[in-house]
């Protein structure tokens, strides 16, 4: 018992302390709403393979930086859902799905069903297409074009066990 009063006394002055801190200045998320639509050929967006018919396609515009109120810079975010079987739903569990370089509408189309029966039929599932794949703004760490030809050149050397100098 003297161990958890212990605990709080050192967690409830340093949770008052950072509910005190207030919001982060930048972006207002209040206006962001996310535009649900069915996931078929019909409408431009991948749909699933496996014959399911209650996913749906969503696309959320947001900052591309949140923290610069004077960019206008946007970033479209693409995301899936698989919506509860049992109805009304309970609210939604965010999932990140995919991998490096992987998209994740096929891996979320094949598995989530599967994934649901374990969280339970009562939540939605949601999984968004991380940067740089599929179809969201591709990921670079240069500025230059040259700078990022010469990086991919050499990353391949590398598959090859070569340098640069043996070519």
């Amino acid at each position: 018992m003297h161990f958890y009063i212990a605990i709080a006394s050192v967690l409830l002055p340093l949770i008052g302390a950072a509910s005190s801190l207030g919001p982060v200045p930048g972006f207002n998320g209040s206006d962001a709403r996310i535009e649900w639509r069915p996931c078929s050929p019909q409408t431009g967006l991948e749909s699933p393979r496996n014959g399911i018919s209650n996913f749906d396609c969503g696309e959320l515009s947001v900052p591309l930086d949140y923290t610069n109120e004077s960019s206008s810079e946007r970033l479209t975010l693409h995301l899936r859902r698989l919506l509860a079987r049992k109805q009304p739903s309970m609210g939604s569990i965010l999932l990140n799905y995919g991998g490096p370089g992987d998209s994740m509408s096929s891996s979320f189309f094949e598995s989530a069903s599967g994934q649901q029966n374990i969280v339970g039929p009562e939540f939605d599932l949601v999984a968004l297409q991380p940067r740089g794949t599929g179809d969201t703004i591709p990921f670079t760490c240069y500025n230059d074009n040259s700078l990022d030809k010469e990086h991919h050149f050499n990353s391949h050397l590398a598959t090859l066990n070569m340098t640069s100098d043996e070519k």
